[in-house]
């Protein structure tokens, strides 16, 4: 069961974070830590995961499509 589902939705970002700081080569944490993020409004955070993902894999699309979001 997922943290939004027990109510508990403004923890997973943080989860997803140390995801990615304890797997800093996988393409696939970066991203959920940056959309995560990204649902709080802290655009500048959801940034930098994204751009992480990016440097990692430059054809990641989702990647690039949510760091467009973040810098609306």
């Amino acid at each position: 069961m997922c943290l939004q589902q027990l109510g508990r939705g403004a923890e997973s970002p943080e989860h997803l974070q140390r995801a990615a700081e304890l797997q800093p080569a996988n393409v696939q944490a970066r991203p959920k830590a940056g959309l995560g993020l990204l649902r709080l409004g802290h655009w500048s955070e959801a940034a930098a995961h994204f751009n992480g993902a990016l440097r990692l894999k430059p054809d990641h699309a989702e990647a690039r499509q949510n760091l467009a979001r973040a810098r609306q």
